[in-house]
């Protein structure tokens, strides 16, 4: 790996607001690792890996994962990203930084579980350097635990300006994230103290960290507002499971958001809001409040027509840069193009405005739109998923639990809807779909459970058990051309939705019972065995007459 081109490129990760305009330099540094005539070693993962030199290791690690993601939507990305450098550059366990660069990846990506289990057990709080405590602070608020990480700030002195900036940014978010918004504000105007701010940062660093901290905290607080339904899983915040949608806070949301964008386009110029990605952050929070506000009912001066010209407008926008800038062959965008549609179609998921099959033409003309403007844009499964959901039958969403949010996601499908020839989709655009997906399926493996749904439905039952074997079958992580999806897709979430989709039919029960049901087992310590997957497992046993199985769930 050519040491100065990759500190250049990781440079230019650092330099940005967005991750979603990161991904195509990060694509480059991750193809630069497999330099044939580099050095191979085994790592503690028993993985084989490329050793790259330790100052590159370190400048990409410290680019992804810069405070300016913090409270992006993209930040658990940047986390899943570090991850994978982390443990293919090489860092082991003498380097100085290990035990810090380990919490702080457990922070980006929120995982409670891992920070708990892999460092937590292992290290003595109290033995940590100042440095340590403080991402250990900035853990636990990422992580939704606001209280834990203030109490360990306040035992910090002489925190830098910079470190105290971090921290408020990180506790806004998680606040925002908790949907308890007025805490996140506190947040926000101790971020705009002058207090914080020396005097070589420029007036640009500041209104980009203040306006993005604002736009984050209105996103955060109406995706957690959103009630959740069957597979919206990662269209939500971790956030939404310890919510209601009862608060009645949906209308301050949606003005908050009001003041927010008048704030921005007053305060701002155009090229100031491109380089600081306020254009592009305020659009995902617009499609998150449309979704909010639709979902539940509330009138909003927002619409989808709307939506749509500023969508056509970002990517436009796009075209021009990349056509005319030098950093073009640097940077494609798909990416970004790909995020900023996705916040689009899922706005489009959640709206009662428009009838389902009006929903699935829209959706289908906007991915075409994309693909005949964009230069080499092509929509994949993980820009697909929410054109995906949109073909899920009603009678499902309907079935969803009400009630407290954890249970929103929950689905049961009776025999009399499997044989109600009318639930079926038959939308001409449900073949295309499925057939796009299909040829698309090595992007994400989250979104099988809902492929094998839909072939199902279509009574394709073949094609659901190949979907079933392949996504079983694939790694955990996987990187895919202009896509990162970095996302474990084993979780218990993702075994709950495919086994009782299997549950359907008697071929996808037996597969869960034969090989489903013995990965779970092999891989205890990962997937927990919930209530909601062994009930899965039960409706596959009686589908398929199992009764030695059902007795050892039980």
């Amino acid at each position: 790996m050519d040491q100065e081109v990759a500190l250049s490129l990781a440079q230019l990760i650092e330099n940005h607001y967005n991750w979603d305009e990161c991904l195509d330099v990060l694509n480059l540094l991750l193809e630069m690792r497999g330099d044939p005539g580099a050095q191979k070693v085994q790592q503690p993962t028993r993985r084989i890996s490329t050793m790259v030199d330790h100052k590159v290791a370190r400048a990409v690690l410290d680019a992804i994962l810069s405070p300016r993601f913090i409270g992006l939507p993209g930040r658990r990305l940047a986390g899943q990203a570090a991850l994978q450098m982390f443990t293919d550059f090489g860092v082991f366990q003498n380097d100085p930084d290990y035990v810090a660069l380990n919490i702080r990846i457990c922070g980006f990506i929120s995982d409670q579980n891992n920070l708990d289990r892999r460092l937590l057990k292992r290290i003595n709080v109290a033995n940590l350097t100042p440095r340590e405590k403080f991402e250990l602070a900035l853990a636990h608020a990422r992580c939704l635990q606001p209280e834990q990480s203030r109490e360990l700030l306040a035992t910090l002195s002489d925190l830098t300006k910079e470190q105290r900036i971090e921290s408020h940014m990180a506790l806004c978010a998680s606040f925002a994230e908790s949907a308890k918004h007025s805490e996140a504000w506190e947040q926000l105007n101790e971020l705009e103290s002058e207090m914080l701010w020396t005097a070589d940062q420029t007036a640009f660093d500041k209104s980009a960290v203040v306006h993005n901290s604002r736009i984050n905290i209105v996103f955060a607080t109406a995706m957690a507002l959103t009630p959740r339904q069957p597979f919206t899983y990662y269209y939500h915040t971790i956030a939404s499971t310890h919510c209601s949608p009862r608060f009645g806070k949906q209308v301050d949301v949606s003005q908050m958001f009001i003041d927010t964008a008048t704030s921005i386009r007053e305060t701002t110029g155009h090229e100031h809001r491109r380089r600081a990605s306020l254009h592009s952050n305020l659009f995902r929070c617009m499609c998150a409040v449309y979704a909010m506000c639709t979902e539940n009912g509330l009138k909003t001066t927002l619409t989808l027509s709307a939506l749509e010209t500023h969508l056509h407008s970002l990517q436009r926008d796009l075209v021009h840069k990349t056509s005319t800038e030098a950093s073009a062959s640097m940077h494609s965008g798909l990416d970004y193009v790909s995020s900023m549609l996705r916040s689009y179609l899922w706005a489009l998921v959640f709206t009662d405005r428009v009838r389902p099959m009006d929903k699935s033409t829209r959706a289908w003309d906007e991915i075409k739109h994309a693909e005949k403007y964009v230069p080499g844009f092509k929509a994949n499964v993980v820009v697909m998923e929410p054109a995906l959901v949109m073909l899920v039958p009603r009678s499902i969403w309907t079935s969803g639990l009400r009630g407290a949010f954890k249970d929103n996601a929950a689905f049961m499908i009776s025999d009399e809807a499997m044989c109600a020839m009318h639930w079926r989709p038959t939308f001409a655009l449900s073949e295309q779909m499925a057939q796009r997906a299909h040829a698309e399926w090595g992007v994400d493996h989250r979104v099988a459970p809902l492929r094998v749904l839909l072939a199902v439905t279509q009574g394709w039952n073949r094609q659901a058990l190949e979907i079933a074997k392949q996504s079983l079958l694939a790694p955990h992580l996987r990187i895919a051309p202009n896509t990162l999806a970095l996302e474990g897709t084993r979780t218990s979430k993702y075994f709950e939705q495919l086994v009782l989709v299997l549950s359907m039919f008697k071929p996808g029960a037996d597969l869960a019972i034969s090989k489903v049901h013995a990965l779970v087992q092999s891989q205890f310590r990962k997937i927990k065995m919930t209530e909601r997957l062994a009930i899965a497992f039960l409706y596959c046993c009686i589908r398929s007459r199992n009764e030695a199985t059902a007795r050892d769930i039980l």
